[in-house]
């Protein structure tokens, strides 16, 4: 079967309140057929959030969204997912991995609730998104992106120059968010030059 034909819609919660619902359900569908039932990036309050920015693959025949990523940078209101994770999983953590994000000294956001849809999935549309991701926060002027993901996908992380931050948790795992998944902390510097 081949790739449908489809459009990169690039978006905030406000602007776009319909695809937001149909890009929370997608992801949350995603996820339970993973047999995760939840995490912080699936909470409805992201789509409240004037921080955010998203991006969906719309199948232009059907409207159906193939797959979405958010980029969420920091607010004084709203906890990055990641730090969320965090406070459940390992909150003696909490404190210096916030340290480390606000030391950076330059403008950071994270990378969160990325998904596929299954019937498109090996096609190579993780790491695209990734990418896409990538380059909406250079538009915005990130320096640093951060993903909290399961330890499994470090292999895409490695593909696309990420680190892996091995200070904070078990050896750089956290148990999150089911006892049999480890999750880790990834770090990008974005080239200036990234297009």
């Amino acid at each position: 079967m081949s790739l449908p034909s489809y459009k990169l819609v690039r978006f905030t919660p406000k602007e776009c309140p319909e695809i937001s619902h149909m890009y929370q359900k997608a992801h949350v569908d995603r996820l339970n057929q993973t047999g995760i039932p939840s995490v912080t990036s699936t909470d409805e309050k992201w789509m409240e959030n004037p921080d955010i920015h998203a991006i969906v693959m719309q199948d232009i025949s059907t409207g159906q969204l193939l797959g979405g990523i958010r980029v969420q940078q920091p607010s004084s209101t709203h906890l990055l997912p990641m730090e969320e994770a965090m406070i459940q999983s390992t909150p003696h953590l909490y404190s210096p991995v916030k340290k480390m994000l606000q030391d950076s000294g330059v403008p950071y956001a994270e990378l969160s609730g990325q998904w596929v849809s299954d019937h498109v999935r090996s096609r190579g549309l993780n790491v695209f998104m990734i990418k896409e991701g990538m380059k909406l926060a250079r538009n915005l002027g990130i320096s640093h992106l951060y993903a909290f993901v399961e330890k499994r996908s470090k292999i895409i992380g490695d593909r696309l120059k990420f680190d892996f931050l091995e200070e904070f948790g078990e050896n750089g795992s956290f148990i999150y968010p089911l006892p049999n998944i480890e999750s880790i902390i990834l770090r990008l510097d974005i080239p200036r030059n990234f297009q």
